[in-house]
């Protein structure tokens, strides 16, 4: 008895995985476990391989369903038949007699035709195989969904430049995953860092040209604003640097009124620097600055110690000036190099002649910096 027993069991192991595999049976993505015979496992505790004659077995979906095959009084399984596609074996029942039910003369049941046998699941992407779960599947997709949103704003970046009749630069690194630590006031002349990356900082704040606006948006250009409040103020007013904000832009203190620093005391430094940090934050809204320039680049050990007190992290100079035609470097005949920064104004043609336009400025340094292969950063990555 405990033979005939075991092998009902093992022939509703096949039938079940073969049931399991078919289309609809249970879900793709969560194949029952197998045991290391090949076999599906059923249960798990005690109840495994007792199951009795009727008994429910639980299907993937979690639903049961009644054994289907159940040997007879009298009748026995044979598993002499290998099927090649899965490794089972299908039972095929006999009479005692030792012959197939419905076939005389002792022959071999028909063996199934090949439209009839069981279909292979449909091929899926490596990524979402049958073996990845619901979590790791999440995963891909939004990884998937990420590359390809990234790879749309290149072509739109790059159709942009087009645009613009420019060549676009490289783009830019990955910010560092640690900044360089500046705290109290570090006077800073360049950045740290070894990346192919300047970066452009615009002081004072007259001009405010819609040009460069667009221009600044379309081509996706990082824009660190030092602001003095009384030029800042002027129409359209903060609003303009709100707006450049929204498209990337950040705002750091240069003062209230633009005054050379070393000719003030120190009470009347800090009543500057102090006081820009409040209406930074008044008009802009969120924490106050971190960054300070001061105006002219001029600085004494006053403007360090009322930095500091106004909780300013660092002190930026510049390592060149952009002008509407041409570029200035401090050191005369020298290129771009890694973390330079560069110093422009809000200005428009009145102030640099020729007819020179913010646009004009923006063009010259990204023609220099594509053609040197630079990428223009974001200050506040590195700082």
């Amino acid at each position: 008895m405990t033979g005939r027993t075991t092998r009902p069991v093992l022939a509703f192991s096949a039938l079940a995985l073969l049931a399991a595999l078919a289309p609809g049976a249970g879900t793709a993505d969560e194949p029952p476990p197998a045991s290391a015979a090949g076999d599906p496992v059923q249960a798990d505790g005690p109840a495994a391989g007792r199951a009795g004659p009727g008994a429910a077995t639980a299907t993937d979906a979690g639903t049961a369903r009644p054994r289907e095959h159940r040997a007879a009084p009298g009748e026995r399984e044979d598993t002499s038949q290998q099927d090649g596609r899965t490794g089972a074996r299908p039972a095929t029942r006999h009479r005692d007699d030792g012959r197939p039910p419905g076939h005389g003369g002792g022959e071999p049941a028909a063996r199934p035709r090949a439209a009839d046998r069981v279909a292979a699941p449909a091929r899926r992407p490596l990524a979402l195989s049958v073996a990845v779960g619901p979590a790791a599947r999440a995963r891909a997709l939004t990884t998937a969904d990420t590359l390809a949103a990234h790879a749309a704003r290149i072509q739109r970046r790059v159709a942009a430049y087009h645009r613009w009749g420019l060549q676009p630069p490289p783009p830019r690194p990955a910010p560092p995953v640690v900044k360089p630590r500046v705290r109290g006031a570090t006077v800073v002349r360049r950045v740290p860092t070894d990346d192919r990356v300047v970066f452009l900082t615009i002081d004072d704040g007259a001009r405010k040209s819609p040009e460069f606006l667009r221009m600044v948006d379309d081509l996706d250009i990082p824009v660190t604003s030092f602001l003095a409040d009384d030029e800042a103020v002027l129409r359209p007013g903060y609003g303009y640097f709100r707006r450049l904000e929204v498209l990337g832009g950040t705002v750091q203190n240069h003062t209230l009124t633009h005054p050379y620093l070393p000719a003030l005391s120190y009470r009347e430094q800090r009543r500057e620097i102090c006081g820009q940090q409040d209406r930074i934050q008044e008009e802009m809204g969120g924490p106050q600055p971190r960054l300070f320039r001061p105006p002219y680049g001029a600085y004494d050990r006053d403007t360090l110690r009322a930095a500091r007190a106004c909780g300013l992290d660092a002190v930026v100079l510049w390592g060149m000036e952009a002008w509407a035609d041409r570029i200035d470097f401090q050191e005369p005949g020298a290129d771009l190099y890694p973390g330079a920064v560069i110093l422009t104004h809000y200005r428009g043609p009145a102030s640099w002649g020729d007819g020179g336009t913010m646009a004009d400025m923006l063009r010259g340094v990204l023609e220099a910096a594509a053609e040197q292969g630079y990428a223009v950063g974001r200050l506040e990555d590195y700082l």
